[in-house]
């Protein structure tokens, strides 16, 4: 049997415990997906059942039966895995019951979009209480990816129903297709293990992704081993090839049955990392009993594997029933999942479904808060509908570089369709290699970058205008961004004429050092008039007389000494430079340093500072309005009990520390 007679998807089965699910599968294919003598003994299903069965046109359809006890629910997510649409069971005599509907929104959740309903044990109900079980029915699947599809009345007892049922999963077949997007490497998570006699073990699943041929090495990643196909087999026929979306078998060469297990993940080697801390979209079910607070223990269930962990909200305190939110999972041991991956979190004890989404970002590293949602995650959340958004999301929207073994990790994208799109992305001038090529940045990302270094190269030589240069390693320190990065900015800056590079310094080009130069004088001459002044402050007036640049030239010479601390403003627009400042404070400190609680008027502050009256009484006014000293009765002040105990903690260094602050 060819490949191209399969069809290329799977089904199956949800529902309640009880209402049929096995027998209805029996029925239509022939097959007892009970396979387990504990599920024969007991007359419940319990794992996995797998079987499938030849539609009218003469395709196979496969069909993956999953327990229905709430004990077994991990099992029933596991089958959910890969399958492409539902066939849910309600029993008419039962209607819908508790894992009916925790069934459903497990497959909402995983992203089926597909199924119908089946309305079992109809020989056990009149007409009224069969009319009550669609209306019941009809209730659950108002608002999901059932409402409008097919609701069939079956008996897998008389085969009542069954034909109509048949015509239905062969009209849902019909609308499966092979997989024609943009190609992903191989992976499957792994549904079942056995040894197959005369062949060895084998491995069966439902691939996400990929395609695979016999004769190809897989890695089985959790735990490291890798292995060649000896074949494949689809429905117990060998194939020579298969892509996504069918049920398989891989017969493992050299790999024993007890090294396999489900949960594991099979993929193509060097593909996939693990990790154990990721960012999701969540949506809590709306039958949930309780709000789920920001910090909540889970089981985190994908694909087949499941691990304990913890969900951490970042957008709110706690998410109501019915709510979505942005979360962290930090789980205790690693798994290996993709950004777009689908997943379902359950609380441990009492067990109950909680909700799951999409997973948006693998940081590995945990994150708090809020601040992650500025960083794009909620744009993020409406780009990761397939591989090919995704990837230009990554290349025209991450914040600084990015990897090609980062790309391929996050999307799983073929290399040579990698390859291509990126080639195309750089002719049309979107993104930008670095270095040798292996990173990349979005060509917009690098004009920002371009722009930011341009500003930490003004700031840094307004805050020096004495100096000419800048050394190329504080610069790079200043910027803090990867050397490819810095590289890039610099080489294209220098093309440009916008920088000059010489013996591992930088300047600004010519023409814009002449007035640097001119700019540096004003600001050196404006600065020692104002130091020469001493405690007499100077005033813009007399800056306008001394000086033969323009007005806003001077103001703006004034405005960089005060930002970087060279001079002090004080009231009336006067300015005292900051050396003599601290000499003030200093002598006035030392003044109070035999008694600090003793008092200073106007008269004793001006032969303390040995000037007249003006100049001591402004200084006097200065620190009280800083807080330094205090008001007492009449004209005296004293110190501040901040500064007091200041000064007396650090003798003699009050004065130092004080200088500090201006």
């Amino acid at each position: 049997m060819g490949v191209s007679r399969i069809v290329a998807g799977v089904i199956g089965t949800a529902g309640h415990i009880d209402h049929g699910k096995s027998a209805l599968v029996k029925r239509l294919t022939g097959t007892d997906p009970d396979r387990l003598k504990e599920e024969k003994e007991r007359g419940m299903t319990t794992d996995l059942g797998f079987s499938s069965f030849l539609v009218p046109s003469g395709k196979r359809v496969g069909i993956i039966d999953v327990p229905g006890h709430e004990r077994f629910v991990k099992n029933m997510i596991a089958g959910a895995t890969g399958i492409k649409a539902a066939l849910l069971v309600v029993a008419a005599d039962d209607g819908v019951m508790p894992q009916t509907r925790e069934h459903l929104r497990i497959l909402e959740l995983v992203g089926v979009g597909d199924g119908i309903v089946a309305l079992t044990k109809t020989d056990l109900v009149d007409e009224e209480l069969l009319a009550l079980a669609r209306e019941d029915v009809a209730d659950l699947l108002e608002g999901t990816f059932l409402e409008d599809k097919a609701v069939i009345p079956v008996s897998s007892v008389t085969g009542d129903g069954f034909h109509d049922l048949e015509t239905a999963i062969e009209e849902i077949a019909s609308r499966f297709h092979e997989d024609q997007g943009v190609p992903r490497v191989f992976r499957m998570p792994v549904q079942r293990v056995f040894t197959a006699k005369g062949f060895g073990t084998v491995a069966t699943g439902v691939p996400l992704s990929g395609e695979i041929r016999r004769g190809d090495t897989i890695e089985i990643v959790d735990i490291g081993i890798r292995a060649k196909i000896r074949g494949i087999t689809a429905y117990h026929e060998p194939i020579e090839s298969v892509r996504r979306n069918h049920s398989i078998g891989l017969n493992l060469q050299n790999v024993k049955a007890e090294q396999v297990h489900r949960g594991h993940t099979i993929a193509q080697p060097g593909c996939l990392s693990p990790v154990r801390i990721f960012e999701v979209d969540f949506e809590c079910l709306p039958e949930v009993l309780r709000p789920i607070e920001r910090m909540s223990d889970v089981t985190f269930h994908h694909g087949t594997v499941q691990r304990a962990g913890v969900m951490v909200l970042f957008d709110r305190e706690r998410v109501e029933p019915g709510r979505r939110a942005f979360a962290q999972i930090r789980l205790l041991e690693p798994v290996f999942v993709v950004p777009g991956d689908r997943y379902i979190v359950r609380r441990p004890s009492p067990p109950e479904s909680l909700g799951g989404g999409r997973i948006l970002s693998l940081s590995g590293k945990k994150q708090k808060g809020k601040r992650w949602l500025g960083l794009g995650l909620e744009k993020r959340d409406r780009r990761v509908d397939g591989p090919a958004s995704l990837l230009e999301y990554l290349l025209l929207e991450s914040d600084g570089p990015i990897s090609l073994t980062d790309l391929a990790g996050e999307t799983l994208i073929t290399t040579p369709f990698l390859t291509t799109r990126i080639e195309h992305l750089c002719k049309e001038g979107k993104i930008t290699p670095l270095g040798s090529g292996d990173l990349l940045i979005s060509s917009d990302r690098l004009e920002r970058h371009r722009r930011e270094f341009m500003n930490i190269l003004m700031r840094y030589f307004e805050e020096n205008p004495l100096s000419a240069w800048i050394e190329k390693t504080h610069a790079v320190a200043l910027s803090g961004w990867r050397k490819e990065l810095q590289d890039k900015v610099m080489e294209t800056l220098e093309e440009e004429g916008r920088i000059e590079v010489d013996q591992g310094r930088i300047r600004l080009p010519a023409a814009g050092r002449g007035k640097r130069i001119r700019t540096s004088s004003i600001l050196a001459g404006i600065e020692e008039t104002v130091r020469e002044n001493g405690f007499h402050a100077t005033g813009l007036e007399e800056l306008d007389s001394r000086f033969q640049e323009t007005r806003e030239e001077i103001r703006a010479a004034v405005g960089r000494l005060v930002r970087v601390g060279r001079i002090v403003p004080l009231p009336n627009d006067v300015f005292l430079h900051s050396d003599s400042l601290a000499r003030a404070r200093r002598l006035l400190l030392d003044h109070f340093g035999g008694n600090p609680g003793s008092r200073i008027g106007f008269a004793a502050f001006r032969r303390l500072l040995g000037t007249s009256s003006r100049p001591s009484d402004r200084l006097l006014e200065y620190f009280h309005q800083e807080g330094l000293l205090v008001a007492r009765a009449g004209n005296l002040m004293s110190l501040s009990p901040r500064a007091r105990e200041a000064g007396t903690r650090n003798r003699p260094g009050a004065a130092s520390t004080a200088e500090g602050g201006t």
